[in-house]
């Protein structure tokens, strides 16, 4: 009975935690809205979270890759991805540099990608398929497509210039676009740290597991000729 409840808590503390994620844009949006006065731009505080939170999926896989040879294809390729997309992201701020910044870095850091992982293809396969048998490959998948998909067709200007003008509709466009990518960024985010803490966690019973059985060895008598 104690075993039940405790699973059903782990899962009840799951929920919270999504749940909690998923009230976080609306809660960005009012601090944006009534008390920084601005309009979920670029700058926002919506925006900012999203970036934070793509950042640090990022950083997870380029963890995972640095500890973990066997997760290394998939790893290497998941950062290279969400990292292209946080470029994207960035574009303001790189443009400030030269236009057209953000192009040179997406297209250097995804050939950089491919071509390693085309090197090591068989590990990368491997270890790709290993990650889309677990269900924070379902989570991730989603994340991705709330932010790809249901973000640039649900904040379409032609949607909602039908019912307002054309800029009250930019700014509502802005709103639902970037507060639902950072919906999808909490999935992504959510599914990326899950991953690598399993898989961590996987490395360390196995490390642990060698240690013991290296210890056992010793322990076994030397047979003499």
């Amino acid at each position: 009975m104690k075993q039940d409840l405790r699973v059903i808590g782990a899962l009840f503390g799951r929920w919270t935690g999504i749940a909690i994620l998923a009230a976080l844009p609306v809660v960005l949006f009012h601090l944006d809205t009534l008390w920084l006065g601005n309009q979920v731009g670029e700058w926002s505080l919506v925006e900012v979270v999203a970036e934070l939170f793509l950042a640090s999926a990022i950083l997870g896989f380029v963890r995972l890759a640095r500890v973990s040879p066997e997760d290394r294809g998939f790893a290497v390729l998941a950062a290279a991805f969400l990292g292209c997309m946080l470029v994207r992201e960035l574009d303001a701020m790189l443009d400030l540099v030269f236009d057209g910044l953000w192009q040179v870095l997406v297209t250097v850091i995804a050939v950089s990608a491919l071509t390693w992982a085309w090197r090591n293809r068989a590990d990368a396969i491997a270890s790709t398929r290993r990650f889309v048998l677990t269900r924070q490959a379902s989570t991730l998948a989603v994340g991705m497509a709330v932010v790809l998909v249901f973000s640039r067709l649900f904040g379409m200007g032609d949607i909602w210039g039908q019912f307002i003008d054309l800029d009250a509709a930019r700014v509502v466009k802005n709103a639902i676009e970037e507060c639902t990518e950072l919906l999808g960024y909490s999935l992504v985010l959510v599914g990326s740290a899950g991953y690598v803490q399993r898989r961590r966690r996987g490395l360390r019973h196995a490390r642990a597991a060698q240690v013991e059985r290296e210890a056992l060895e010793s322990e076994l008598p030397v047979a003499h000729g």
